[in-house]
């Protein structure tokens, strides 16, 4: 349930404005208020197809939703309240990075994308996207040097993309820095998807989706095939940014996808 989205409805509500009737009273059934919900605690009167004038007759409903409404959107603390913080953006971000295969280390950003502790970046930055790979970030980065344009002994900074988080638009602060960005993803819908976004942010030339010498032949190893509209959401990746057209149509030529913990062990 977006708050929002009730506001919105309550606001007219209140003024005498037509509102979708069948769309607010699904939203309302979505609530799961602590008492039931039916069509005897509305009036409405049809204005034309699914525009209705609507009163709400229980003034305890009138109440609670009202309360629901006046939430303040813009404290994630005021949501929590009702639990609904799922609805707004944590005010700040946390990123795990290692600096020559070190420890690793937190940068912590606040809700204005400025972060700390500051840190002597290299000019180039890969970002793993599952734990395992990170965790084995030496190895990983040993065997994607084979087919990628840095040396296995080139100083890098190694980021934790920890699913689509990395894309967090805090983190601008740190990645417009870097003069190359590479993307070890896995090789599938969601992999597309955080390097679209990325290239969005950062610029298409920068950013780079890096795949292994050897990725047809793990590609024809790989039992499951990907159904068709599946298939078609990668394509229209691969139509609307050039740039990721060859990962995409390994996808679609083979019809599957692959994990990128499959590269730890080379």
């Amino acid at each position: 349930m977006s708050v929002r989205r009730l506001k919105q409805y309550i606001d007219k509500i209140e003024i005498g404005s037509a509102i979708n009737y069948p769309a607010f009273y699904r939203l309302v059934e979505a609530l799961k208020l602590d008492f039931t919900v039916s069509h005897s605690l509305f009036s409405a009167n049809k204005v034309k197809d699914d525009k209705y004038i609507v009163t709400i007759l229980s003034a305890r409903l009138h109440s609670d939703l009202k309360r629901l409404a006046e939430t303040d959107t813009r404290q994630r603390s005021s949501l929590a309240q009702q639990n609904r913080s799922h609805e707004t953006s944590v005010g700040g971000s946390l990123l795990v990075f290692k600096q020559n295969f070190g420890h690793s280390q937190v940068i912590e950003f606040d809700r204005h994308g400025q972060f700390s502790p500051q840190i002597t970046q290299t000019n180039k930055c890969l970002i793993l996207e599952n734990c395992d790979n990170f965790l084995n970030a030496r190895s990983t980065f040993t065997f994607l040097a084979k087919n990628a344009p840095f040396d296995e002994c080139d100083p890098i900074d190694i980021y934790y993309a920890s699913g689509n988080a990395i894309s967090n638009k805090l983190h601008h602060s740190l990645f417009k820095h870097y003069q190359s960005i590479y993307l070890a993803l896995d090789l599938d819908l969601g992999g597309l998807k955080i390097a679209n976004i990325l290239k969005l942010m950062y610029g298409d030339d920068k950013v780079e989706f890096l795949l292994p010498i050897d990725i047809e032949a793990r590609l024809q190893h790989v039992v499951r095939r990907r159904q068709h509209e599946y298939l078609e959401q990668v394509d229209l990746i691969g139509r609307n940014t050039p740039s990721l057209r060859p990962v995409c149509d390994l996808i679609t030529k083979y019809g599957k996808t692959l994990e990128q913990e499959s590269y730890i062990y080379g």
